[in-house]
């Protein structure tokens, strides 16, 4: 029997082949795409909880059973929620600006269907302003309650979770309560790039002199800005 011995050298370089292609092609990251078609419901006010200056409990959300199959409405406190379109492609929503909401924690749910053929493991990121919980097919996933978002500026990469899809249909559901402001920020590995947009100059100035731009012009603003990639294309936009 022959024994092959190999130097220090070619060990090394083996094991470094090893862990290159566990990282890069065994343990790559599943791009999927991330579903464009939401409903949302709300704006529901805050509990009496949160009234009292408390951070949002569990026992303030439904229960993740209302969100097994998409629903036409939500009753909440008596008070029934019909279902509204809502597009969004994953980044940064302005769930203040969408509902013209200023009161402090304000609820809405969003859901929507994801679709595959095969069983399947993806990504989800998202954070919040300020607190979020996400459930799939009605269980729990993700969630900052009560301790909140912490982590800032707001921005798809905050948090993440590993969603088990099924063959089919899955629902995808989020709450989301607002704290200073009312901000979601979601998305798959190709929207991790994608962060909260800074104030131009145009509407600093317009806050500085109390003034808002009008509401079209400052969703153009955030849906540019949200996408680019780069502070070249955010001063682009």
């Amino acid at each position: 029997m022959s024994v092959i011995l190999y130097s220090a050298r070619q060990i090394s370089l083996f094991v470094f082949a090893v862990l290159f292609w566990f990282v890069t092609v065994g343990h790559a990251e599943q791009n999927w795409d991330w579903p464009t078609n939401w409903l949302v419901f709300g704006p529901v006010p805050p509990s009496e909880n949160m009234l009292g200056g408390n951070a949002p409990a569990d026992a303030d959300l439904l229960s993740g059973d209302c969100f097994k199959q998409i629903p036409a409405e939500l009753i909440i406190g008596e008070i029934p929620y019909k279902a509204r379109p809502l597009r969004f492609p994953g980044g940064i929503l302005d769930l203040g600006e969408y509902f013209g909401q200023k009161s402090r924690r304000p609820t809405a749910y969003l859901i929507t269907a994801i679709c595959v053929a095969t069983e399947q493991s993806v990504r989800l990121y998202a954070g919040a302003d300020w607190w979020m919980q996400w459930w799939l097919n009605g269980k729990p996933v993700l969630g900052t309650i009560p301790a909140g978002n912490k982590v800032g500026p707001i921005a798809v990469s905050n948090h993440t979770c590993t969603l088990e899809l099924h063959p089919g249909t899955n629902i995808l559901a989020v709450a989301v309560i607002g704290g200073n402001s009312w901000v979601l920020a979601a998305g798959g590995p190709r929207e991790l790039n994608i962060k909260m947009p800074q104030p131009s100059e145009f509407q600093i100035a317009f806050d500085r002199a109390g003034k808002k731009p009008p509401a079209a012009a400052r969703e153009v603003y955030r849906g540019a800005a949200g996408r680019a990639k780069s502070d070249y294309e955010k001063a682009k936009a």
